[in-house]
């Protein structure tokens, strides 16, 4: 059944095929297409891509049958499920699953819909990011590819075996409908019984809006409703027709898990002269009007039923034959990755010019959910108020006044009202709480090692840093925190110092709107500086020295990807802050607080989370950050347990 010969004729491919590309060169290409992404590539029974596994297969038979340009188009497209899908995306589409059983919806039929509608919509948003993968893309739907194996009902009942499912038809249609709008004729359009053209008509604009959402939520919303009864209506109309039959479903003798495009093609060879002349002894039939009117309309349904296997026959031939007859690929060069980027250079960022004021506008709507919260959480203005003032009895005035202290002319020095009267009076001093935090500071280290960074290749790792060192610096800037930023490879270099944190005064009752300090030079030399080993517990005895003199709680944020060039020094550094910590004032203790991007966990755990005689140290935690966007919700947390539990 996997045979090279069975799949090519089932998927449009040629079984001769010289100098194509090799399973091992497609996995790698397709581990330069996905970067930094940390997911396998394997042979597989079939496309697929597996979230919990992180993992992408491919059927390896394909690499002797499909052209390089097809292969290429394939592994593009689960690349894009990775990117624009994810766990998150197959975890929505169950919900969604889940919600139209409830309406009495057969599940795995309702999932075939939500994934074809989702495959257009992760090409679109992968073509618009790199559109030098269109050839490749448009290669891979010249023949409708069967990304999705459809098993969600048996074998047909007639007795042909020609006859698919209404749904599935539909499904061929909306996607051919959808490769032809961005590739005009690249697809041969299928005959359309006037059921699913009509069905195709009618969801046409809701399945379009589909398609052109940004995310799975909204993609699913769109499909919900009318797209989603018409499909149900298709679906039970196959129920219908299934039932008409004695014939058990299955009894075919077709693979219950291969795509259902392979037990048409096999059947459309096998019977091909059988079907065109079936037609023939249908319509003489119908013409002599024998039988009864009854037995006449059975025949007139399986004449139409012969017509369309007879359609996807001949349809079948002729795109057997163009495959056959087309030009060999050229073999698979480094060229690939390239063509399939290009275009996509005009997203990257150019650190060499670097726009901070554009990058603190892009990241905005993070920053403030930061500072002041999003209406379910506390931002971190309040939380740092809250703490300035005291936490215990909140709702008790923030400072008390001394007994005794009346504000009183002070009788053991009465002649004060004569020679210094300002001081003749007791002024009732306050004492503050004893569990206030006025002030603090905090050491901002950015990793610019070469596993992060190399000039000339910025990478998904660095633009993650960069957005997360924008979100600190502005923090810091809008609370009005004295901070530094250090960046660290093999040598630790200051980026902006203590002394430069200098706010102007606030004049008069009314705030000013805030206006971003520019930081761009900054990010310049970030990107300029040598990037080489990772000197990590040097940049943190660098950053606890220099902020010795600073006063109150001192924080220290690293920004890593946890590859330390040497983890037992960095451990011994973590070790000696926390036995200097002991010995320390509860309010000047330092915390190393890290946040890893683009990390290997293990690494960065051994790294940032040791533990010390069997206990984790608590002078330091770390956090993995595996979305820029929910670096905000982990900072709020991390700052609030931070000043919260001295």
């Amino acid at each position: 059944m996997d045979s090279p010969e069975h799949l090519a004729a089932v998927t449009g491919g040629s079984t001769v095929k010289s100098g194509g590309i090799l399973p091992g060169e497609l996995e790698l290409a397709t581990r330069l297409i996905l970067g930094d992404r940390e997911l396998a590539v394997l042979p597989g029974p079939w496309w697929a891509y597996l979230p919990e596994e992180r993992l992408i297969t491919y059927p390896e038979a394909l690499t002797r049958t499909w052209s390089d340009e097809r292969l290429v188009g394939g592994m593009c497209h689960q690349v894009a499920e990775a990117f624009y899908t994810g766990r998150r995306g197959r975890n929505r589409i169950e919900y969604w699953l889940r919600q139209q059983r409830r309406h009495g919806y057969p599940a795995d039929s309702m999932r075939l819909l939500a994934l074809t509608v989702n495959d257009l919509r992760v090409n679109r948003l992968y073509l618009q990011r790199r559109p030098g993968a269109g050839p490749y893309f448009s290669e891979l739907y010249r023949v409708l590819p069967d990304l999705e194996p459809r098993s969600d009902v048996g074998a047909p009942p007639d007795s042909s075996g020609f006859l698919r499912p209404p749904h599935h038809l539909f499904l061929d249609a909306l996607t051919t409908r959808a490769v032809n709008r961005r590739w005009p004729g690249n697809c041969e359009t299928p005959f359309t019984p006037e059921m699913i053209q009509d069905a195709l008509d009618q969801t046409d604009r809701d399945v379009e809006r589909a398609i052109e959402s940004d995310d799975v939520e909204s993609m699913l919303r769109r499909l919900t409703g009318k797209t989603a009864r018409t499909y149900a209506g298709l679906i039970g109309e196959w129920q219908a027709m299934s039932q008409q039959t004695d014939r058990p479903a299955g009894e075919e003798g077709g693979q219950p898990n291969a795509p259902a495009g392979e037990q048409d093609a096999t059947a459309a060879r096998a019977n091909a002269e059988t079907a065109e002349g079936e037609i023939g002894e249908e319509a003489l039939q119908l013409r002599s009007g024998s039988g009864s009117s009854e037995a006449v309309q059975r025949a007139r349904q399986r004449l139409q039923q012969r017509k369309i296997a007879s359609l996807r026959v001949r349809g079948a031939r002729r795109l057997l034959d163009r495959e056959r007859n087309s030009h060999q690929s050229p073999r698979w060069a480094a060229e690939l990755v390239e063509a399939i980027r290009r275009g996509e250079a005009d997203e990257r960022v150019d650190y060499e010019n670097f726009d901070y004021l554009a990058a603190v506008n892009r990241l905005e709507k993070g920053i403030k959910a930061t500072v002041e919260g999003d209406g379910r959480h506390p931002g971190l203005a309040q939380i740092m108020d809250r703490r300035r003032q005291g936490e215990s009895e909140a709702h008790r005035r923030p400072r008390k006044r001394r007994s005794g202290e009346t504000g009183n002319i002070d009788l053991q020095r009465p002649e004060r009202v004569l020679t210094d009267p300002l001081n003749a009076f007791l002024k009732g001093l306050r004492v503050p709480r004893q569990d206030r935090q006025r002030d603090f500071a905090s050491s901002i280290l950015l990793d610019i090692s070469g596993s992060m960074v190399q000039k000339g290749y910025p990478t998904r790792k660095f633009d993650r840093l960069a957005d997360s060192a924008i979100l600190f610096i502005e923090i810091h800037e809008r609370l009005r925190i004295p901070f530094e930023v250090i960046a660290f490879s093999s040598q630790v270099t200051p980026l902006w110092t203590f002394e430069e944190c200098v706010w102007p005064r606030q004049l008069s009752g009314r705030a000013a709107p805030y206006e971003p300090r520019d930081h761009a030079e900054i990010f310049k030399r970030l990107y300029d500086l040598d990037h080489k080993d990772t000197d990590d517990a040097g940049a943190l005895a660098v950053a606890l020295e220099r902020s010795r003199e600073q006063k109150g709680l001192k924080s220290v944020f690293v920004v890593t990807d946890g590859i330390s060039s040497d983890p037992a020094l960095l451990r011994r550094a973590l070790i000696d802050m926390h036995r200097r910590n002991q010995a320390a004032l509860p309010d000047q203790r330092y915390k190393v607080l890290a946040f890893g991007v683009g990390v290997v966990k293990s690494e960065f755990q051994l790294a940032y989370q040791p533990t010390h005689d069997g206990k984790p140290l608590a002078s330091c935690a770390g956090a993995v950050v595996e979305n820029v966007a929910a670096l905000p919700e982990i900072i709020r947390s991390a700052v609030d347990e931070r000043i919260r539990y001295l």
